[in-house]
């Protein structure tokens, strides 16, 4: 999807756009937008994005799609992970009409964790156990696949439950010259650049399938092993590894329901 930009219009207050993640990459203001111009488009997604999270619509069509993604009973597993207090930014580097993106869900506009994510942070949690679980062990192949194979765990795209929200954010870059290698020392004297962004907050379903196990007792086997590994890598401090970007400020860190 390309982005829009009219150099000569101003900001829009009344948008067509309804899609969050389209508005996201349509930018109707001046080449080059102020902070508050910037901030100002950030509302505008924001609130695009949390009316559809709240519409019976997308409500119906959460609970609809884990209900026709869950395979019977001992071969797929839901878990809930939140955010809490914390927030997570996944896709930092997308395509937006700002500096940074976010990935959303390309046809309700609402924050998502891709499968392929959770299934990165899984198997790095299990590479930290070493042995057979390190990359290009026996067991890290049979969980998570290799090239020549497929693993035996499936995880789904997580939607954001209809309780979260797309929030925004601010990132400060203090010495922005400085970071750009233009010869130059840090100082006080520097003008800071605020750079606006979003990031998801609230509880997110995430789906394990085990579609090709032999029997109930096996896919549970499998889902047990690969959700100790999703709760470490998202959870536990001690692994360090969370989910996105930004996990060193404590963003992309998990809590499990009590």
């Amino acid at each position: 999807m390309s982005l829009f930009t009219a150099p000569n219009a101003q900001p829009n207050t009344q948008l067509p756009i309804k899609n969050a993640g389209q508005l996201l990459q349509t930018w109707f203001g001046p080449v080059v937008p102020s902070d508050s111009a910037k901030i100002e488009h950030l509302k505008k997604v924001c609130i695009s994005a949390n009316n559809t999270i709240q519409s019976a619509e997308y409500q119906y069509a959460h609970r609809a799609r884990l209900t026709q993604l869950a395979l019977p009973t001992g071969f797929s597993r839901k878990s809930i992970f939140n955010t809490g207090n914390r927030r997570v930014l996944i896709g930092s580097g997308n395509a937006s009409a700002l500096e940074l993106g976010i990935t959303l869900q390309h046809i309700w506009g609402v924050p998502m964790l891709p499968g392929s994510a959770l299934k990165g942070a899984a198997a790095k949690a299990a590479h930290a156990y070493g042995g057979e679980w390190e990359l290009g062990g026996k067991h890290h192949a049979q969980l998570f696949g290799s090239l020549t194979r497929m693993g035996a765990v499936n995880f789904e795209d997580a939607w954001i439950d209809p309780s979260g929200k797309l929030v925004r954010d601010i990132n400060t870059v203090h010495h922005p010259d400085y970071y750009q290698d233009k010869d130059t020392v840090p100082s006080d004297m520097d003008s800071p650049a605020i750079l606006p962004f979003l990031a998801a907050s609230g509880p997110f379903t995430v789906l394990l399938r085990c579609p090709h196990a032999q029997n109930a007792d096996a896919a549970k086997g499998w889902l047990d092993i690969a959700a100790k590994f999703l709760t470490d890598a998202l959870t536990d401090l001690h692994f360090g590894i969370g989910l996105g970007a930004k996990t060193k400020l404590d963003y992309g860190r998990f809590e499990l329901p009590k």
